[in-house]
């Protein structure tokens, strides 16, 4: 890997982080017409068939609450 290259050409060093979130750190977001960004509403579907086509991989959503708790907040904290 090459900490220097940081132009993106496609690598698996440069795609690291996608090929996780698109296997087991997905991180849906989004934001409403009360925020300070954009309105936006992620698209569990497009998601999935973009990590489906670029990777082959189908993102696990609930893997990080399964491993490390969060369901149940009050609970789990």
């Amino acid at each position: 890997m090459n900490a220097k290259d940081q132009s993106g050409t496609g690598n698996l060093a440069d795609e690291g982080w996608n090929v996780l979130t698109c296997n087991q750190l997905a991180m849906p977001n989004s934001t409403g017409t009360e925020s300070m960004f954009i309105p936006y509403t992620f698209n569990y579907q497009e998601y999935t068939e973009q990590c489906q086509k670029d990777y082959g991989l189908t993102p696990d959503f609930k893997w990080a609450l399964r491993e490390f708790g969060g369901f149940n907040i009050t609970r789990d904290l």
